[in-house]
């Protein structure tokens, strides 16, 4: 396989690499990870924290195709919070606290969000958000 066909996944959640690996290899790409501790910007919205982990990881390990990924959880009632800012939730309130505070609430949609941000050969780049 030729070297412009590496990819290379910078993270530190050992569980994310396998969702990726097997789905590149498939279009022909050879996925390295790159164990890179990120700082957790304060952006609101997943596209935005990950396109601030992908300027960290470029200046870190340079020009080369890459990517990161960032994700969140929305709950329609509170108007899309959590957001980016799940784990700050989680430790600060706890579950607990978030269900007192959804009791009243009618609507309790809720989704789990992603962003995926890619640098490429030609320093193009792209992010693609989703929600499940």
């Amino acid at each position: 396989m030729s070297k412009d066909r590496d990819i290379f996944f910078v993270t530190t959640n050992g569980s994310k690499p396998r969702q990726y690996a097997d789905r590149l290899a498939q279009i022909g790409w050879r996925m390295h990870v790159v164990e890179l501790e990120m700082p957790e910007n304060r952006e609101i919205e997943v596209r935005d924290v990950a396109l601030g982990k992908l300027a960290y990881a470029r200046e870190r390990i340079g020009q080369r195709p890459l990517f990161v990924e960032d994700r969140g959880f929305e709950i329609e009632a509170l108007n899309g919070f959590p957001k980016s800012h799940i784990k700050i939730l989680t430790q600060v309130l706890g579950v607990r606290k978030l269900l007192e505070l959804m009791h009243s609430e009618v609507n309790r949609t809720a989704y789990f969000t992603y962003a995926v941000a890619f640098l490429g050969l030609i320093n193009e780049q792209n992010t693609f958000v989703g929600r499940e």
